[in-house]
Formats: structure tokens, sequence, C-alpha cells
């Protein structure tokens, strides 16, 4: 590979993370206090359905009341995982060989599916909170969590790059 074609397909590769973070966020802009609020929602019935006492004190804020102290959970537009969803679309875009058809397949089927497992990051974050306390919930969200959403994506990727390729792995 000459150096310049090198050079080329870096440029588009940082093109195209760009486009897509902006893309995102204009997105979120847009619509992100909705789907933040469907997100609050989301982790209040799960939380629920487990037993813990949650309720919604503002748009996009989930009070946890747990067994030592009430956890709030401020949802902003970082919550939603704008950026694990744009490094997914970044990769499946960028993905050569792959026709349009198996890309918005793989868009349409990874990107909701993010969404959830995100959704499911947050409330096992506050189900923690609810019964060991708010650094708890620091620790779970951040640490574990992210690794958890750095491990989804690349597996979903993963994934659906060896059925579109038809490797077996």
């Amino acid at each position: 590979m000459r150096q310049s074609t090198r050079i080329n397909t870096f440029y588009k590769i940082l093109l195209m993370f760009l486009v897509l973070t902006a893309a995102l966020e204009a997105l979120v802009e847009t619509v992100g206090r909705h789907i933040i609020q469907l997100e609050a929602d989301m982790i209040m019935v799960v939380l629920g359905a487990v037993g813990v006492k949650a309720l919604s004190t503002a748009p996009g804020t989930v009070a946890i009341i747990g067994d030592r102290e009430v956890v709030t959970l401020v949802l902003t537009d970082e919550c939603i995982g704008v950026y694990s969803l744009a490094v997914y679309a970044g990769l499946v875009l960028l993905t050569p060989l792959a026709g349009s058809r198996n890309k918005a397949y793989a868009l349409s089927f990874g990107l909701p599916l993010l969404f959830l497992i995100n959704t499911a990051r947050i409330a096992l974050a506050g189900l923690v909170a609810a019964h060991l306390g708010g650094p708890w919930f620091r620790i779970i969200h951040d640490v574990v969590g992210s690794s958890t959403m750095l491990l989804a994506v690349t597996l979903i990727w993963l994934r659906w790059i060896s059925r579109a390729l038809s490797v077996d792995t």
C-alpha cells in the first residue's frame, strides 16, 4: 500500500468519525430530551420490577430510594450512550467489503441493542446504589459500565462482521 493511500484512508476515517459525531450530536440536540426521558422511564420500570422504589422528580431524573440513602440520577446526553453509538456506527460504515444493505441491517439492529444495553447498565448501577449507596453507583456506572459498553460495541460489531462476511468464528 502506498503512503498516499494510507494517508487518504486515515483522513476518510477521521472525516467519517467527525461527521457521525456531528450527526449524532445534532440528533441529540433535536430529540435528546425525549430519548433521555425514555431512558429514565425504562430505568424506573426495570428498578420497579426488581423491587427498588424509584420515582421521577423532574424530566430525565430518577430518584432511587435505597436502603441507606436516596440516590438521584440526573440523565444527560452522555447517559444515552451517544459516543458508543457513534463508535459502533463508524465501525460498521467503515467496514470494507460489506454492502450497504448489510450495513443498514447492522445499524438498525446494533444501535437499538446498544441503547438497551446502556439502559440496563445504568439500571444495574441504580440497583447497586439502592442497596450499597451512592459511591458504589459511581464505581459501577463509570468503571464497570464503561468497560461493558466498550466490550458490547466490540462484540456486536465482531458478530455482525463475521456474519456479513460469512466468516466462521
